[in-house]
């Protein structure tokens, strides 16, 4: 019998920038109903057992918008105290998120979210977690040994001085940056070794360049006077306390004064 040629596979087409471009605006929309939806509970639970390991992946090597997507659902599995344990230990989501905010292509959005969550962290295992904390997430975060010992690294690393500092170089986004002035104002009346890390993390030089930047105003007509310098700062009068206030509060420890004087 003659024997019957083997199919000749058909090549698969290789996917049009428009066609891929459909493909990315879908993942990110469909990123962004999951995070959505993942402020009920139940929906929490299921996001990470079926996609617990693909958001992970997405945190760390999506694009910046369906990053910024995924980091929202894991901040919150990361807050919810029923899925703290299991979203910190066994995920691993807040070695991811950190990783994704330090990263250079990091958007401020991102830095910011991250941030929350290393607040909370740091600050809910301490000995005075802060007033208006979950109580119940304060008891899930203590209860977990693993995210414990998350949170004591992240204390010795000084990572929320090093996202805050990050947050105030946040160019052209003065919402980012009072969140940042602000945060390191609270953060310098926890001790005199928090104010040395701002410090040494950079987060004092961070704000005092903001105090500092200048722009030009006036001229430009014909025969009219020069441009002249002015502070930029003070078209956002709300920055502008910010700023002050993490520096007054900053400005009690002794390194602190010496570098500002």
């Amino acid at each position: 019998p003659t024997p019957t040629p083997a199919a000749t596979p058909t090549p698969t087409p290789t996917p049009t920038a428009t066609t891929l471009a459909r493909w990315l605006r879908a993942a990110q929309w469909a990123a962004a109903a999951i995070w959505l939806l993942a402020y009920d509970d139940s929906n929490a639970h299921r996001a990470m057992a079926d996609a617990g390991e693909l958001l992970v992946d997405l945190v760390r090597h999506a694009e910046p918008v369906t990053q910024t997507m995924a980091a929202g659902v894991a901040v919150r599995l990361i807050l919810l105290p029923t899925t703290l344990h299991a979203a910190v230990n066994d995920l691993g989501l807040v070695d991811a998120l950190v990783d994704a905010a330090d990263a250079p292509s990091a958007t401020a959005q991102l830095r910011m979210m991250c941030s929350n969550v290393v607040a909370f962290l740091t600050e809910a295992a301490g000995d005075s977690p802060p007033a208006d904390a979950d109580a119940s997430a304060v008891d899930a975060l203590r209860a977990s040994e693993g995210a414990r010992a998350i949170a004591r690294r992240l204390e010795e690393e000084a990572t929320l001085e090093r996202m805050l500092a990050a947050l105030v170089r946040s160019s052209g986004a003065a919402g980012l940056q009072e969140v940042g002035c602000r945060r390191i104002a609270l953060l310098a009346l926890r001790s005199r070794r928090k104010c040395r890390g701002v410090l040494e993390t950079g987060g004092t030089s961070a704000v005092l360049d903001l105090l500092r930047r200048e722009k030009l105003t006036g001229g430009g007509a014909a025969g009219g006077a020069s441009p002249r310098a002015t502070l930029a700062i003070l078209d956002t009068p709300r920055l502008l306390r910010f700023a002050l206030n993490a520096l007054l509060n900053l400005s009690v420890e002794e390194n602190n004064q010496r570098w500002l004087a």
